[in-house]
């Protein structure tokens, strides 16, 4: 793991765990077979991570209160340079990829599975260190309904941003307090 954990301010980092209305958001995917919503609703969380990722690692929790108008990319690559972890930059360059896609092609309503492969390819070192999390054999419980990631593309992107999710944790040294969907 890298060193990271010790200077980061995990409690601020933590926060995240405790911000139920995101976390119930995301969790609603179940529902929605609406693949823009999606996709917008795991890229705002996956704003929200960036920002107390650059808030944590420069011990800074007023980073974005003096009205910083940063585009998600250059959140990102702050981020980056605060060392976030390759494999979640890579599946939220291609999450913005896709978000700009439906946000520019007015008859774009679906990802495609070159999306949905490029995606999962970008968690393939997660994998490898976490194979038990695979998104491909891994399942969500929702509304007491067992969901998998053959059933369809929604789910798909709630399985790879959970492992994703995981990944950010784990680089955070706070793999311990998340508990999997």
């Amino acid at each position: 793991m890298i060193a990271l954990e010790a200077f980061m301010d995990k409690a601020h980092f933590s926060t995240l765990l405790s911000m139920k209305e995101m976390n119930m958001r995301f969790v609603s995917l179940t529902s929605h077979t609406d693949q823009l919503s999606a996709v917008l609703v795991i890229h705002m969380v996956c704003e929200k991570i960036l920002e107390t990722w650059i808030e944590a690692s420069s011990h800074n929790t007023n980073f974005f209160n003096n009205s910083l108008n940063l585009n998600f990319h250059n959140k990102l690559v702050i981020a980056k340079n605060f060392s976030f972890p390759n494999e979640c930059f890579q599946f939220m360059k291609k999450l913005n990829a896709i978000r700009n896609k439906f946000a520019h092609q007015i008859d774009k309503t679906e990802m495609s599975e070159e999306e949905i492969n490029s995606l999962y390819s970008s968690l393939s070192d997660f994998i490898a260190r976490e194979p038990e999390f695979d998104p491909k054999t891994s399942s969500i419980e929702s509304q007491k309904k067992r969901y998998k990631y053959s059933d369809n593309n929604n789910i798909k992107l709630l399985l790879m941003f959970t492992a994703m999710y995981l990944s950010v944790m784990y680089f955070a040294g706070l793999r311990q307090l998340y508990i999997p969907l």
